[in-house]
């Protein structure tokens, strides 16, 4: 018995602006874009809770970030 194979797919949009000898580079990161649920980890001990998921992939997640370079 397998789980489902695991599909996450990342995103990242960035632009750069520069100002003479300054440059300033904004991102946007959007995890895990489709919000898929995969089971990651079972409990594979016999008993009650045989089978059940331990561990799911995490939720949909956005990053904002900056870089400034002189």
């Amino acid at each position: 018995m397998f789980e489902d194979r695991l599909n996450q797919v990342d995103i990242r949009f960035t632009k750069i602006f520069r100002f003479g000898r300054t440059r300033i580079q904004g991102m946007f990161d959007i995890y895990n874009v489709f919000n898929a649920n995969t089971v990651l980890v079972t409990n594979t001990r016999y008993g009650p809770s045989w089978l059940q998921p331990a561990t799911i992939l995490g939720p949909r997640l956005f990053k904002l970030a900056g870089q400034f370079e002189f």
